[in-house]
């Protein structure tokens, strides 16, 4: 039996929720055109479970690798810029081997082909 939940992302599994799709309309046809996007909102309006579940998506069809990253913890760089850039790379890396290991028809998009981390990764 589910339940509300007030603390966090919501799990279809274990909570009431409506569908996230309509949160993030646009969110398909950017990944497509490979640009990134903001999702923006106020707290506990389901940014990160819409997020989650696009991601579980674009995985499940296996044309993409969505990358998960949660930037919320590196607050504590402040204006460490070399933090940010270690990071981003260390990302990029994970999903390159995300992409590399991936099911047929996946896409790697490395240095070569655009610089950017795979289409879809937040």
């Amino acid at each position: 039996m589910g339940y509300f939940n007030t603390a966090g992302p919501c799990d279809p599994a274990l909570h009431y929720m409506l569908p996230t799709e309509p949160l993030l309309p646009y969110a398909r046809e950017l990944i497509e055109m490979e640009r990134y996007f903001v999702v923006h909102g106020p707290r506990q309006s389901g940014k990160t479970t819409a997020l989650r579940a696009l991601a579980r998506t674009l995985n499940a069809e296996g044309r993409v690798a969505a990358v998960w990253l949660s930037c919320e913890n590196g607050k504590v760089a402040g204006d460490d810029v070399g933090w940010g850039e270690s990071l981003v790379s260390a990302v990029r890396s994970a999903g390159r081997a995300v992409c590399a290991a991936g099911s047929p028809g996946s896409r790697s998009a490395g240095p070569a082909r655009s610089g950017r981390p795979a289409a879809g990764s937040p």
